[in-house]
């Protein structure tokens, strides 16, 4: 991984932060994308002194295409290239189907599945550019192959994951773009947190 550019949004903090950290221990360079660039940037300084690598701090809404283009910009003028892209920016919204309210479906879709398309979309397009291709990881969930209560967004757009991983790992090949889905289960995050309370 050494020297390697790696791509993580949500990373500012819980699983995206562990992972720039693990990325960064190999010598990875690491760029956290966020939507709250200041924890984006506190974070990013943090890992540089840590494990003495190159960051960037990004702020990115990935249910943005305009935020997306400019966030590219800014990672393509400081590296000129991207190894991997992690997709792991996620939010949730607890309620039961017969009382999750349309708004509250399409902000979950938005941020956790049209995101993760619109990243994936631009990250492909600069990895083909590239000689060696890349990877495109995605944090996925145990709810990508299962399902439980109050959760009927979240468990929809993970599925959705896990058949975007498949489409993109049959049209990346060419590209030498490789996929991947991680699924797991509870990690103790704020995201958790708020989940158990609720």
């Amino acid at each position: 991984m050494k020297n390697k550019v790696i791509l993580i949004t949500g990373g500012a903090n819980g699983i995206g932060k562990g992972i720039a950290e693990k990325f960064a221990s190999s010598g990875a360079q690491i760029v956290i994308a966020d939507i709250n660039l200041e924890q984006a940037k506190i974070t990013a300084v943090e890992i540089a002194k840590k494990y003495d690598v190159k960051t960037l701090a990004v702020a990115i809404d990935i249910a943005s295409p305009e935020s997306i283009k400019q966030g590219m910009m800014k990672i393509q003028k400081t590296f000129n290239r991207i190894d991997c892209l992690v997709n792991n920016a996620g939010i949730q919204h607890i309620s039961s189907v017969m009382d999750f309210e349309l708004e509250a479906w399409r902000k979950v879709m938005s941020i956790n599945l049209d995101g993760a398309f619109l990243i994936s979309q631009a990250c492909m397009r600069a990895m083909s550019m590239q000689t060696q291709g890349g990877s495109i990881i995605f944090i996925g969930s145990i709810h990508s192959i299962e399902a439980s209560v109050n959760k009927s967004a979240y468990i929809a757009a993970k599925h959705g994951l896990l058949g975007l991983m498949r489409a993109i790992a049959k049209e990346g090949v060419e590209h030498q773009i490789r996929s991947y889905l991680i699924g797991p289960g509870f990690v103790k995050t704020q995201l958790v947190e708020k989940q158990l309370a609720e």
